[in-house]
């Protein structure tokens, strides 16, 4: 019986934080305060261990899993840099954006490109046409299925993973990526752009690229290494979208940016999506 009283004020209170964490464990049944008392369950179960484990280490770690629970996460990641000495850190900082804000971004960017290629169609465009179609998909929904086949298909070409939907904070620039692979020593920023027209709008496209070069200009400056921007479109394109491709690469490559452009464009074949767009299309 002796093995199981406490033999320090130390166990006492590990005992006390361990029998509170199963308290809480059980009002969590209650679904209003769940996730308070689950959080607080983890945090009261993780003292006791610590307490009882009287390790260095233990204690160390905690601090940063408590921290996690009550200040904010950047803090710690500077901590937490400061203590490995990792300079690079404060030179930039790489975060993932969250599903809303890739779902908010992606409408925005199908909705944009699809209204200015409806103003060209009635301009008088004879080759603008409309490939696919999916009328139960929203714009957001649509370039979120195209792009993470678009991404799929990439990566089984350079047979690398590449990183979603990246953020980056410099010291002097903020910028968003929708992909970045690192392909023997030199980073690939992909910028995906898919329509439902067969068409994106030149000016829409070159304002973009240019914006986006920049952008991987930096990228290149803080992380003092090699990068090259893949801006790849996907669609069903016309021949004189093609054409006016050819005008765009030849006014991009004028700009002073300093990077590396590929142009790359994919038919929803090509990549895999086209069936079920259009199954998308036929469900009644």
């Amino acid at each position: 019986m002796e093995h199981f009283l406490p033999q320090s004020f130390r166990e006492l209170l590990g005992a006390l934080t361990i029998i509170v964490a199963i308290l809480f464990s059980f009002i969590s049944i209650i679904k209003s305060s769940r996730e308070h008392c689950l959080r607080a369950t983890g945090l009261f179960l993780l003292a006791g261990i610590v307490l009882f484990a009287n390790d260095a280490w233990a204690y160390f770690a905690s601090v940063f899993i408590f921290g996690t629970a009550i200040t904010q996460l950047e803090f710690l990641q500077n901590l937490a840099a400061i203590i490995r000495g990792s300079k690079e850190y404060f030179d930039y900082q790489k975060e993932f954006l969250s599903q809303s804000e890739i779902e908010k971004t992606i409408e925005n960017d199908v909705r944009e490109s699809e209204e200015a290629a409806s103003k060209e169609k009635a301009s008088g465009d004879k080759e603008f046409k409309i490939s696919i179609s999916p009328s139960n998909l929203s714009p957001g929904q649509f370039g979120l299925i195209v792009e993470e086949y678009a991404f799929k298909f990439l990566e089984r070409r350079f047979e690398k993973p590449i990183e979603r939907h990246v953020r980056l904070h410099g010291k002097t620039f903020t910028a968003e990526f929708d992909g970045i692979m690192q392909d023997h020593g030199i980073s690939r920023v992909f910028e995906i752009k898919t329509t439902r027209s067969g068409l994106y709008p030149r000016k829409i496209l070159v304002e973009h690229v240019k914006k986006m070069a920049e952008a991987v200009a930096r990228y290149k400056e803080a992380t003092k290494k090699n990068a090259i921007l893949n801006v790849v479109l996907i669609g069903d394109f016309s021949e004189n979208f093609n054409k006016r491709l050819r005008e765009c690469k030849e006014e991009i490559k004028s700009d002073e940016s300093g990077v590396e452009i590929i142009f790359e464009t994919f038919t929803f074949e090509d990549i895999g999506v086209d069936e079920i767009l259009k199954a998308s299309n036929n469900t009644p």
